[in-house]
């Protein structure tokens, strides 16, 4: 009987950390990488952001090569000491975009960040950062 409650208590525990994946926000799934930023884990950044691609959109060959770029392209700007929202726009309910700044040595990087839910779970669709304060515009 005990194993059978220990069992139980851990495919409630597996399930409860699967939907709480799951459940992760735009702005979760985009500061997730943020925080690597943050730390100089240029891969583990690319891999928290480029992860988040529905395969439909991006094959995975196109997914490594943006995160060959993404990885070659943020030393160049220094380190980051931070970063902020600067706004979210919502396209009905499925459609969220996120504009961010990152404060870096060398410049500020402005990202923006695109997201849909087709069912239940958020998926990116666009992620594209520079150094061009127009960018903010877009």
């Amino acid at each position: 009987m005990k194993r059978v409650l220990a069992i139980t208590a851990l495919i409630l525990m597996i399930s409860s950390v699967a939907m709480a994946a799951s459940s992760a926000t735009p702005e979760d799934m985009a500061e997730a990488g943020f925080e690597h930023l943050l730390k100089g884990e240029f891969v583990k950044m690319a891999d928290a952001w480029f992860d988040d691609f529905d395969p439909k959109q991006m094959s995975e060959e196109k997914s490594e090569l943006a995160k060959r770029q993404y990885v070659a392209q943020m030393p160049m700007a220094g380190k980051c000491s931070r970063y902020e929202l600067l706004d979210r726009k919502e396209y009905g309910k499925s459609v969220v975009k996120l504009k961010y700044i990152a404060f870096t040595e060398r410049t500020p990087l402005f990202f923006t960040f695109i997201y849909f839910k087709p069912d239940q779970d958020w998926l990116a669709a666009t992620i594209r950062f520079n150094d061009k304060v127009s960018s903010l515009d877009d």
